[in-house]
């Protein structure tokens, strides 16, 4: 379980719903006191006084451990079930070990976020394929010897080669800390606030739509009735799960041991 600062916007208890910005802080914060999630990034910035237009949440990596996507997908449906989440408008980012994070995140459970902002992280390459579809915008420091420029360059040309339209911006004189001018930049919340999550089409199967792969032992489907015909990821799972008979002859070869995803979320029989 993990601990986290929780910022809740102004007027809060007057809209249905609010997107939700997922903050991953660096290597440094790690540890149990939360105030060290205040050094940088969105919770500096709240307890200097900002207002955001989004539910912000920064939890606490453990001592000696990384961001593990499965804690992290657990964290946005507990607090999915607590707050007044848009759950098509879930945003990621993180630095150094957060930008690494968000990148991770992104290749684990795509289809549960909306976009990304990987501040001086990386990745693998071949993350890439799961995630081409999914609006990202990465930024790191030209003059950065801790994480290389060219590991924010190799995912982006990854994902560009495999269709995605993603935005690098490097900072000339910028070394390590390329995450300060980034979050002070507003351009960069009025980006994610234009992005809303959407569905990948990978394969067809006895007409539907259907979304399936695999990661850390786990498999993934999402499903989908005909092209437009549904309009949003919330419209896509709820068809999924009523019509999960329809697709059965497809998940029969998983092992029973496997968890079964659609769109992020555990499905429960």
């Amino acid at each position: 379980q993990l601990d986290y600062l929780l910022y809740l916007p102004k007027n809060y208890e007057n809209r249905e719903s609010w997107p939700l910005l997922l903050f991953l802080h660096g290597a440094g914060e790690r540890g149990d006191d939360l105030e060290l999630v205040k050094k940088h990034g969105p919770p500096k910035l709240i307890a200097a006084g900002k207002d955001f237009p989004f539910i912000v949440v920064s939890p606490q990596c453990r001592k000696d451990r990384r961001w593990e996507p499965i804690e992290l997908v657990a964290l946005l449906d507990d607090l999915s079930g607590k707050h007044k989440i848009d759950d098509d408008r879930v945003y990621v980012t993180g630095l150094s070990m957060g930008g690494f994070g968000t990148w991770r995140l992104a290749a684990f459970a795509p289809d549960r976020l909306a976009a990304i902002a990987p501040i001086c992280g990386g990745g693998e390459k071949y993350w890439a394929r799961q995630f081409a579809h999914l609006p990202v915008w990465a930024f790191h420091g030209a003059k950065d010897t801790g994480v290389t420029p060219e590991r924010s360059h190799m995912m982006i040309d990854e994902l560009k080669r495999r269709g995605g339209t993603p935005k690098l911006t490097i900072y000339p004189k910028a070394g390590h800390d390329s995450w300060t001018d980034t979050y002070e930049n507003p351009k960069l919340y009025e980006w994610l606030l234009d992005q809303k999550r959407m569905a990948r089409n990978l394969t067809s199967f006895k007409g539907w739509e259907v979304y399936i792969w695999k990661e850390d032992g786990h498999t993934y489907f999402s499903l989908m009735v005909g092209t437009n015909r549904l309009k949003s990821a919330e419209e896509i799972t709820k068809s999924a799960v009523k019509r999960f008979e329809a697709v059965k002859p497809k998940l029969e070869q998983l092992k029973k041991d496997e968890s079964v995803f659609v769109h992020g979320r555990r499905l429960q029989e």
